[in-house]
């Protein structure tokens, strides 16, 4: 009887056991479950910030223009650089909202471009006031400087000529 009893207590030990680790396991969860939702928290602005990251600014000369395609060219030799402008674009001229209808062939814009990653660029803003560039001017050459040889010493194996002195003029007698 007593071998019963003392199983009997056992189980119940254990049983009571399992109870209170249930209980315990269930805060840890929730708390892993909280530390998750804070990570994804902290997360949310530097996926933000990685999206600002794919913004590339522009500057060239309006080589054609449409309601959906703005068309530059940044130099002479370079190719035309399409960029597709969508309803979310900003245009802007002399610090006031624009339209594609203000846009001019042959004007210099600027602004920010997006892109996908199909690596197609999309207008975030274009600014119509943007100046042209002034071209840099050329490099100087670098002026040329003679250089002397140094003064040899004599260490160097110079020697010192004995300086010539004047012969006193005969007089004509």
């Amino acid at each position: 009887m007593k071998k019963i009893q003392a199983t009997t207590f056992a189980i119940a030990l254990l049983l009571i056991s399992n109870i209170g680790a249930a209980e315990t396991k269930k805060p840890t969860e929730e708390k892993k479950a909280a530390a998750k939702t804070e990570v994804a928290k902290k997360e949310a602005p530097k996926a933000a910030e990685k999206s600002k990251a794919k913004k590339f600014p522009y500057y060239g000369q309006v080589a054609a223009i449409t309601k959906r395609t703005l068309t530059i060219k940044t130099s002479e030799e370079a190719p035309e650089r399409k960029i597709a402008v969508t309803a979310e674009t900003q245009i802007m001229k002399n610090d006031k909202p624009a339209t594609t209808d203000d846009v001019v062939v042959g004007q210099w814009v600027g602004g920010s471009v997006e892109k996908n990653a199909a690596g197609e660029e999309t207008a975030a803003t274009i600014n119509l006031s943007a100046k042209q560039k002034k071209a840099k001017p050329a490099a100087k050459p670098a002026a040329k400087t003679e250089k002397k040889p140094a003064p040899k010493t004599k260490a160097e194996g110079e020697t010192k000529t004995p300086k010539k002195t004047a012969e006193p003029s005969k007089k004509a007698e």
